[in-house]
């Protein structure tokens, strides 16, 4: 009988660890997924938030009209 006991352990570990690893691949690309939605719901939120800042306050263009040129002689 403890022959047969030993014998059913030893085919037995090897499933074992298969499924941990399986249910911990699952598991980790669950929580993969899980970070990456919340990453793009975050990042849609604050790329609609500059959409909504550049259409309600437009930057101003600088001029190139107006203005001096100062010169430095750094090289001495």
């Amino acid at each position: 009988m403890n022959n047969k006991l030993q014998k059913a352990f030893t085919t037995l570990v090897p499933f074992v660890v298969i499924g941990v690893v399986i249910a911990v691949f699952i598991a980790l690309l669950c929580l993969f997924f899980y970070v990456a939605i919340w990453g793009l719901i975050i990042g849609g939120i604050l790329w609609a938030a500059s959409m909504l800042k550049l259409y309600f306050f437009p930057s101003k263009e600088a001029s190139k009209d107006h203005g001096r040129v100062i010169e430095h002689d750094d090289k001495k």
